[in-house]
């Protein structure tokens, strides 16, 4: 060990909850063999003719990030039985619990977890495990301590932590695509789909090129989740509201209304 090794400190590890403020656990020494893993899904598919399979990306998988903790309580008096000596049963207790569901949460919490100024990652603890404990602190003479626990050592299991917007993951996934039955009006198709034939007006914009000519059995058509329908079918109401003030609103919405009473198109069967 050369001299400045000496007067280095030491590097731990902090798990700080980002449910409750203060909530969480402080490492004593830095983690031991830290692994994360970075994946994803892959399908191959053996096509005739080819020398090789084709590989078809499916999805991102779990990342993970796994360690070694210890905890070790301190010499104080005779073989670290005096009354300064560390008591590390609360601090053993709290990191056995990390995985484990909050009352209050009904789940387990979200940790930031920190080891070093570069690596910080938001994770939640799937697991510790591999419990070991390695000795105890003997029971003192005189009664003065008790014994108790000395060293333990975990290995604590974790999983990389990322919010998502359910709003976002809706707008994104605007991939359904469907084919028109025969009869199939956008209204129609509103009504099969969300429950409204008024959002029909958005599959017609989504859709462009059967404005004129309406569909036909077997057309394929691009088909937003509802959300999205409805948010836009609401900018739409409010934009035309502004041009045409409060009455006329009203009497865009009655005429909305009558004209998905039978579920049908305003455009006529066969007009060009």
């Amino acid at each position: 060990m050369g001299l400045g090794n000496i007067f280095q400190k030491e590097v731990i590890w902090t798990l700080a909850s980002l449910d409750v403020p203060g909530v969480g656990v402080e490492g004593q020494f830095r983690p031991n063999n830290l692994v994360e893993n970075v994946s994803g899904e892959w399908a191959e598919v053996a096509t005739l003719g080819l020398q090789q399979p084709i590989l078809q990306f499916m999805r991102g998988s779990l990342e993970t990030i796994s360690f070694d903790a210890k905890v070790w309580a301190k010499h104080a008096g005779v073989f670290g039985t005096g009354a300064g000596a560390d008591e590390i049963k609360e601090l053993v207790d709290t990191i056995r619990n990390l995985p484990r569901v909050d009352e209050n949460l009904g789940r387990p919490h979200v940790f930031t977890f920190t080891w070093t100024e570069d690596y910080q990652q938001d994770v939640v603890v799937r697991s510790v495990g591999g419990i070991r404990y390695d000795s105890a602190r003997p029971e003192y003479l005189l009664g003065a301590k008790p014994a108790s626990l000395r060293g333990v050592m975990f290995r604590i299991e974790m999983a990389r932590y990322v919010e998502y917007a359910v709003a976002d993951l809706v707008a994104a996934s605007e991939s359904l695509i469907i084919y028109a039955k025969l009869g199939d009006t956008f209204e129609v198709i509103a009504k099969r789909l969300y429950g409204d034939a008024n959002l029909g007006e958005v599959l017609r914009r989504r859709n462009p090129g059967y404005e004129v000519t309406g569909l036909t059995e077997g057309d394929r058509l691009h088909i937003v989740p509802k959300a999205t329908a409805r948010r836009e079918h609401n900018a739409k109401r409010q934009s035309l509201a502004l041009r045409r003030g409060a009455s006329q609103e009203e009497l865009f919405r009655s005429t909305l209304d009558k004209r998905s009473a039978d579920y049908r198109s305003h455009r006529l069967w066969g007009s060009v």
